[in-house]
């Protein structure tokens, strides 16, 4: 059976990779501003929701001599998060990030005159880490009562179907800006890399919680 035969039988459309939401801790807590936020839902070009996995180790003969097996050690979180956004004329965005990026250590942008001159020192792990949010978002199954999405006006409509809550985000690398004379009609992008703690799955206190029709419900 062919993906246009077998998708007509789904009771719901097949998951589409465009429709996300990506919500920066706000500044006052280490992030970026109102403005970054917005701007993000609209022109981040794309980003991944990470994997996990588990970390093991071989363990021969535990019952059975001569039978190996894979005994899980610890729980890994994939690492960085990288962001591909489409940049403003006024570059607003990048110096959001890079204000971000230096909050972590002085001397990130060396200056001779600044105070430390062009020394670095790495400042309170507190200081800059602050949890952020990405979501899966969807059409909604009846698209006449249009719900709103965590009182976000620019995600209206769409379901949350799944959300990641990550743990003491940070940037640990802002990518490079191409330049290329000969890229007409175009727009200049960069990447940002963050790294986190752990993250969760779920709503709020990261549960799921399935109903009586078999939808996915975020508690």
């Amino acid at each position: 059976m062919s993906y246009e035969q077998a998708k007509a039988l789904m009771n719901q459309s097949v998951s589409r990779p465009t429709f996300y939401s990506v919500r920066m801790p706000p500044s006052f807590t280490g992030g970026v501003d109102n403005f970054t936020n917005a701007y993000l839902q609209f022109y981040c070009k794309s980003t991944a929701l990470p994997e996990t996995r588990y970390e093991t180790t071989t363990i021969l003969g535990h019952e059975n001599m001569g039978v190996s097996r894979e005994h899980p050690t610890a729980v890994i979180f994939s690492k960085p998060i990288t962001l591909e956004i489409i940049e403003n004329s006024n570059f607003s965005i990048y110096k959001q990030f890079r204000r971000w990026y230096e909050r972590v250590a002085d001397g990130s942008n060396p200056n001779r005159f600044s105070r430390f001159g062009r020394t670095q020192r790495m400042r309170y792990y507190s200081t800059y880490t602050s949890d952020m949010f990405m979501s899966k978002l969807e059409l909604p199954v009846d698209k006449k009562i249009p719900k709103i999405f965590d009182g976000d006006l620019v995600n209206a409509g769409f379901r949350e179907v799944i959300r990641f809550s990550f743990v003491n985000v940070y940037p640990i690398r802002m990518g490079d800006v191409r330049l290329d004379s000969a890229a007409t009609d175009t727009f200049s992008t960069f990447s940002v890399d963050l790294t986190y703690e752990t993250y969760s799955i779920g709503g709020e206190l990261g549960l799921l919680r399935i109903d009586e029709n078999n939808n996915t419900i975020l508690v």
